[in-house]
Parts: C-alpha cells; sequence; structure tokens
C-alpha cells in the first residue's frame, strides 16, 4: 500500500522515500483483529 502511494506521488512530481518501521501495536491486538492479521 505505502508502495503504491509513493508510486502515485511520485508520478504527481513529489519526491519519496519509504522506511521500514517496527510494528507498534502489541502482537495479542494484532491476533484478535481479523482485519489486522
Amino acid at each position: 500500500m505505502a508502495k503504491a502511494a509513493a508510486d502515485g506521488a511520485e508520478k504527481a512530481g513529489a519526491q519519496t522515500r519509504l522506511r521500514r518501521v517496527p510494528e507498534l501495536a502489541p502482537q495479542e491486538a494484532i491476533e484478535a483483529n481479523e482485519d489486522w492479521a
């Protein structure tokens, strides 16, 4: 999803940079939410 947003922004003339960051939500919260799994 981030790559698609960056591609669109670059096509509009913006400079972009993708960064990887650690997940901040607790693992229990991720596992409990089907939309996040």
